[in-house]
């Protein structure tokens, strides 16, 4: 799995959420990084 199922169902439940309120715009971030599980595993280390 890519990401964690925690992180994944949060943002799940985020854009269900503005769906079902029929919100026009939200904010949705989006951070490119393509090492983000090394980065993560690095962080473990320390």
């Amino acid at each position: 799995m890519r990401f964690p199922l925690a992180l994944s169902a949060k943002i799940a439940g985020h854009i269900i959420k503005h769906k079902l309120r029929k919100t026009p715009k939200f904010a949705m971030v989006l951070q490119l990084e393509p090492l983000h599980t090394c980065n993560s595993r690095i962080l473990h280390l320390a």
